[in-house]
């Protein structure tokens, strides 16, 4: 499991991952429509009969449990249900999560939207957990789709109260969808936990095994955006 130390070296190697993988995309267009390691722009719909878009049917494909697979599907489709390409990832009463942030990272980061940075923490999940067990790493996947949900405008005025942080409402969100699916009540309590104290800073807050990878898969895909969106001034 990574640990703080490790941040560095990890941003670094994940970006070069980046980069090289944009690199086989300018020559191989085939493989940029089924593996996009990071989704900065907006990707090009599938001309089927799919609302799932390439980033998301790879970051799909690498979920192995057949009932955390079909959660995860389900998030997929709500995310376009909901409109997240319309919806800043950074609304004004969010948090930047990591002390490397600045008051000007909200300027930068409110280019990237709620389906693109939802993509890429998903994504850089995939990284954060590529030496864990198999459950780890689909059960991280899904709290990372999962993870700003409760920012989507519809999920505020459904399951949340005035001035209530958008993390306790992804949580409240995820516990009543989970109910509509065959997972385990050990696997609903560990992804409502790790939802509901995202950015509970409290030394004695419940937490999970989880939760620290989500958070790195999270902070790896703000650091990847930041440099993407200053790159392009």
């Amino acid at each position: 499991m990574l640990v703080k130390r490790d941040l560095v070296e990890f941003y670094s190697g994940l970006a070069s991952t980046a980069e090289i993988f944009n690199a086989i995309n300018k020559q191989n267009k085939a493989l940029e429509k089924e593996h996009s390691p990071l989704v900065l722009e907006t990707a090009p719909e599938y001309e089927s009969n799919t609302i799932l878009e390439p980033s998301q049917v790879y970051v799909l494909s690498r979920v192995q449990n057949k009932e955390l697979l079909d959660v995860a599907t389900r998030i997929c489709e709500l995310m376009h249900e909901y409109k997240f390409k319309e919806i800043s990832s950074v609304p004004r009463n969010a948090k930047l999560y990591g002390d490397h942030f600045t008051t000007t990272d909200y300027e930068i980061l409110a280019r990237i939207n709620l389906f693109n940075h939802t993509m890429n923490c998903a994504i850089c999940s995939i990284e954060t957990c590529k030496d864990e067990p198999r459950i780890v790493k689909d059960i991280v996947l899904v709290i990372a789709l999962l993870h700003d949900f409760g920012k989507a405008p519809v999920i505020q005025s459904a399951y949340g109260e005035k001035n209530e942080a958008h993390e306790k409402i992804s949580a409240k969100f995820a516990e009543e969808l989970l109910n509509d699916f065959d997972v385990s009540q050990e696997i609903k309590d560990n992804i409502f936990v790790s939802l509901f104290n995202y950015h509970n800073e409290d030394k004695n807050k419940q937490t999970t095994i989880y939760l620290p990878l989500v958070v790195m898969a999270d902070v790896a895909a703000r650091v990847l955006e930041k440099k993407f969106i200053k790159s392009r001034r």
